[in-house]
């Protein structure tokens, strides 16, 4: 894929409203590769702005090492949303985020073909408070939190019958040199779910899911600036996932833990944009004997309005 098909796809994928069909989409999604520090959006270049309103736009999407054994590899963009911010005063404001998927044509990372299609994902309202214990901590120390509450608008939630995942996010920020810091952060979530099991619908062999319960990451990761528009950024992060039982259908709880270690480089072409291009390594902590994965991401920040 030409550097120019990708850069078109993030700036202008927002104003495409088609939509992939199925559950297979939304799974691809969660195993697509995710650069470690990266899984969740840093804090968008608008909250830097005076102004009370503003627009902002978060894309993260990337290959896996798997898809380069076919011909075309499908690059998806797993993670994007449009925020609308409305902030009250320093330390506080809120955000609506509708959400979407995006995948180019070719093969994804299950070996399935797919088409250029975009796909609603879940929506979200946050509400984040900065600034805490400001009198309290080291001048050269930030600590933020936020609460994340999601909406089931993408077709995986509405199949799975979730009412609502609530996340709660808290990260610290220790800031050195001139423009260099060291952030750590934590964001469990719950999900609120109508049934603590799914069934597909197949009626020669019905396969029974589990629902999600509980998820959690945490991680840290260093940024490094090397100049006015580039930053070095090693990090990790670690993904730990329990579902529901299911004692009638026979179906235990399933934990899953995962950790991931990458590097990236954050390009700041101007003001108002940036991008991180990063490699990541993705490893099981507990099937301890499945092999790793590789991928390569692309994460952007566009301050619109």
């Amino acid at each position: 894929m030409s550097l120019l098909k990708i850069t078109f796809i993030i700036l202008f994928s927002t104003s495409v409203n088609a939509q992939q069909p199925g559950q297979q989409a939304d799974q691809a999604a969660s195993a697509a590769p995710v650069a470690a520090g990266t899984v969740t959006a840093n804090p968008t270049l608008s909250e830097n702005l005076p102004k009370a309103f503003s627009i902002s736009l978060f894309s993260l999407g990337g290959f896996s090492d798997k898809q380069f054994r076919n011909a075309d590899p499908s690059m998806e963009f797993f993670d994007n949303y449009v925020s609308f911010n409305y902030k009250f005063n320093r330390d506080f404001r809120i955000s609506a985020r509708p959400a979407f998927g995006y995948s180019t044509a070719g093969r994804n990372i299950f070996g399935d073909e797919v088409t250029d299609k975009i796909r609603t994902r879940d929506f979200s309202l946050v509400a984040k408070y900065s600034n805490l214990f400001e009198d309290s901590l080291s001048a050269k120390a930030e600590l933020a939190n936020a609460f994340r509450l999601y909406f089931p608008t993408s077709d995986s939630s509405k199949d799975s019958g979730m009412i609502a995942r609530l996340r709660y996010e808290l990260e610290g920020r220790y800031n050195f040199q001139k423009s260099s810091n060291f952030r750590y952060y934590a964001k469990p979530s719950y999900y609120f779910q109508r049934s603590s099991f799914t069934v597909d619908a197949n009626p020669k062999k019905p396969n029974v899911k589990t629902t999600n319960k509980i998820d959690l990451e945490h991680g840290g990761e260093f940024s490094f600036e090397m100049n006015s528009y580039l930053a070095a950024k090693p990090g990790f992060e670690i993904q730990e996932k329990w579902t529901n039982s299911a004692p009638s259908k026979n179906k235990p709880e399933i934990h899953t833990t995962t950790i991931r270690t990458g590097f990236g480089v954050e390009v700041r072409p101007t003001r108002d944009m940036n991008f991180t291009v990063a490699i990541n390594d993705t490893r099981d902590l507990i099937v301890t004997d499945k092999s790793p994965e590789t991928g390569y991401t692309l994460m952007t920040n566009i301050s619109m309005y």
